[in-house]
C-alpha cells in the first residue's frame, strides 16, 4: 500500500508538491540544483536578443554601440541572481557558448574566437566574478543583523568550487578576517578591477560597409544581411591589404571557373599608382583553358580539367608573366581559392591529383620568390571586390575557343606580347565605343546571336603537333565568340551574376592581330 505524502497547508488550504518553483524571479529545484534556473534564464536573454534582431543587424550603429545595448538588455536578463549560482564548469560553458553566439551575430568574428576568454569580445564569466566580488563586499560591510549578511558568514563553513567565495582574498576561513578585508574599500574596489575583462573598443574607421549603407532604402532579411556584412567585411581587409602595399608594386587577381564542362581561368595584372587601393593602371590580362594533352604547346601540367586546376593555372600564368617582365617590382597576387594558394606555395599536403600542375606551379612561385618579394592575399569570390570580377569575366573567356591571351611553360616572347597588346587595345576601343553606344537591352541580345555565329574553332591543343601561334592569329571574330560565350555564362553556377560585360568585336572592327611566331 503506498505510503500517504503530509501535507502543508495555508488558510486552510493544502498546498500542491511540486520539485520546482519560481519566487522573485529565480527558480528554485527541490534538490537545491541550479540547472533548471541557469537554461531558464538562457531562454529568456534568447528571446529577448532574438526580439532585437534589427539593431544587431542595422549598420547604422557601430560595433560598441551594439555591445553596450547587448550588455544593458541582455545579459541583465541572462545572468538576474547570478550571486546564488555556483560557477562550475558546466555552468561556465553554458554561458560562454550562448554569449559566443550572440556575438558572433553582432561582430561577425567567428564563433570560436568568441567563444575563447582570451579572443572573446565581451568575457561574459570576467564579468560576473568582478560582479559577485563587488555585491559579497557590500554584504560584508552590511550590518550583522541582515539576513543576507548571517548567509554569506555560513558559507565559510559549506564551501564548494565556484561559490560566491571563489574569488574572495585569503581569509584563513575567517569571516572575522573577511569583514576586515572588505572594510577596505579602496583595495577591495582594486580587486574587483582586476577580475574585470578590458574594454576591448573596437575604432574601426569609416568601411566600405559603412560607406554603402546609404545606398540601402530597407533592411535586407536577416540571413541575407548577415552574408552581405561578412562579405563586406572581408572585402573591406582585402582592400586595406592591398592599399598598404607600396606604390609600384604588381597587382594580379587570379581566379578560375568550371561549369557545364567548360573550364577556364583569367588573370587581370595592374601595376600600383597611388596610396588608395584602386589606385591602379592595367599592364596585361591573360585567359586561356585548362590544357590537359601533354602534347601542347599550352601544357602546365594539369591531368583534370576542373575549378582547382583552373585557379593553380591562373597561379602559374601569373609567375609566368612575372618572370618574363624581370626585375625585382614587389609581386603580389590576390586570389579567392586557398587549394590553389597551398599548392602554389608548396603547402598542400597528402595531395593525390594535380601533382604535375601543383610541381610547375610552387617550381614558378620559388623562382620569383627568390628574384621579388612576392606575398599573397585572399579574397572571396564574387564579393564585390573589381580585380577578382574581372579575372572573373576572363575566366569565362577562356571558357571559349579562343582568341585567348596566354604565355608558355617555355617562356614568352616579344611578338606574342606585342599580339597580347594590341588585342588589349582593341578590346578596350571597343569598350570605349560601347559605352557611348550604350545599345537598348533587345538589340544586345541581337549582336550577341550574330556573334554566337561567327564563331571560330582554334582549338589547336588537340593536336601534338601544334605550334605556338594560335593566340596571335586568332580572327577578330574570335573576340566575339570569347564574349557570346561569356555572357551566355553569366547565369550558370561557376560564373558570376551581374559581371561587366566585355566588347563584342565584329569582322568589320578590322584586320586580325599579328600571328605569334613560335
Amino acid at each position: 500500500m503506498e505510503q500517504s505524502r503530509p501535507t502543508v497547508g495555508s488558510n486552510d488550504e493544502d498546498l500542491a508538491t511540486v520539485y520546482g518553483f519560481q519566487y522573485l524571479g529565480h527558480w528554485f529545484e527541490v534538490d537545491g540544483g541550479q540547472e533548471a534556473n541557469v537554461q531558464r534564464r538562457i531562454a529568456m536573454a534568447r528571446r529577448t536578443f532574438g526580439d532585437m534582431r534589427k539593431a544587431w543587424d542595422t549598420k547604422r550603429l557601430s560595433d560598441n554601440v551594439k555591445l553596450r545595448m547587448y550588455e544593458a538588455m541582455v545579459i541583465s536578463r541572462l545572468v538576474y541572481g547570478h550571486e546564488a549560482y555556483v560557477l562550475d564548469e558546466k555552468t561556465k560553458k553554458a554561458l560562454r557558448n550562448f554569449n559566443a553566439r550572440c556575438l558572433h551575430r553582432i561582430t561577425g568574428r567567428e564563433y570560436a574566437a568568441e567563444s575563447r576568454e582570451a579572443t572573446t569580445t565581451f568575457d561574459i564569466i570576467g564579468k560576473l566574478r568582478a560582479r559577485r566580488l563587488q555585491w559579497l563586499g557590500h554584504m560584508l560591510r552590511a550590518s550583522k543583523d541582515r539576513l543576507i549578511h548571517v548567509a554569506v558568514a555560513q558559507m565559510i563553513d559549506h564551501r564548494q568550487d565556484g561559490d560566491l567565495l571563489s574569488d574572495a582574498p585569503a581569509h584563513d576561513g575567517s569571516i572575522e578576517k573577511l569583514i576586515e578585508l572588505a572594510e577596505d574599500r579602496d583595495e577591495w574596489r582594486k580587486r574587483v578591477h582586476k577580475l574585470a575583462p578590458k574594454k576591448k573598443v573596437n575604432k574601426r574607421a569609416a568601411s566600405t560597409e559603412e560607406e554603402e549603407y546609404k545606398n540601402h532604402k530597407q533592411d535586407m532579411p536577416w540571413a541575407d544581411s548577415q552574408k552581405s556584412q561578412k562579405q563586406m567585411r572581408e572585402r573591406s581587409e582585402a582592400e586595406r591589404q592591398i592599399a598598404a602595399l607600396p606604390v609600384g608594386s604588381i597587382i594580379a587577381y587570379t581566379d578560375g571557373g568550371d561549369s557545364d564542362g567548360a573550364v577556364g581561368w583569367g588573370a587581370s595584372i595592374w601595376e600600383k599608382t597611388g596610396p588608395a587601393h584602386d589606385d591602379c593602371k592595367l599592364l596585361d590580362e591573360l585567359w586561356g583553358p585548362v590544357v590537359t594533352n601533354a602534347g601542347s604547346t599550352w601544357y602546365l601540367g594539369a591531368d583534370t580539367e576542373s575549378n582547382n586546376t583552373a585557379e593553380m593555372t591562373a597561379m602559374a600564368e601569373t609567375c609566368l608573366f612575372s618572370k618574363a617582365q624581370g626585375g625585382t617590382t614587389p609581386l603580389t597576387m590576390v586570389f579567392d581559392s586557398r587549394y590553389a594558394a597551398n599548392a602554389t606555395q608548396g603547402k598542400q599536403k597528402k595531395a593525390e591529383s594535380n601533382l604535375e600542375l601543383a610541381a610547375v606551379c610552387n617550381k614558378l612561385y620559388a623562382e620569383e620568390k627568390k628574384r621579388r618579394n612576392v606575398q599573397l592575399i585572399w579574397v572571396r569570390g564574387h564579393s564585390g571586390n573589381k580585380g577578382n570580377d574581372r579575372a572573373d569575366l576572363l575566366a569565362q573567356w577562356g571558357k571559349a575557343s579562343g582568341p585567348h591571351s596566354r604565355i608558355p611553360l617555355r617562356g614568352e616572347t616579344k611578338e606574342r606580347a606585342k599580339s597580347r597588346a594590341e588585342l588589349r587595345k582593341k578590346i578596350e576601343e571597343l569598350q570605349k565605343a560601347e559605352q557611348k553606344a550604350k545599345p537598348s537591352s533587345t538589340n544586345q541580345n541581337n549582336q550577341n546571336n550574330q556573334n554566337n555565329n561567327m564563331i571560330t574553332n582554334d582549338n589547336d591543343e588537340d593536336s601534338p603537333n601544334e605550334d605556338d601561334s594560335d593566340d596571335g592569329r586568332v580572327a577578330v571574330c574570335g573576340v566575339a565568340s570569347a564574349e557570346a560565350i561569356a555572357a551566355s555564362h553569366a547565369s550558370d553556377p561557376g560564373g558570376h551574376c551581374g559581371r561587366p560585360q566585355s566588347p563584342r568585336l565584329t569582322a568589320a572592327t578590322g584586320s586580325s592581330p599579328p600571328s605569334e611566331s613560335g
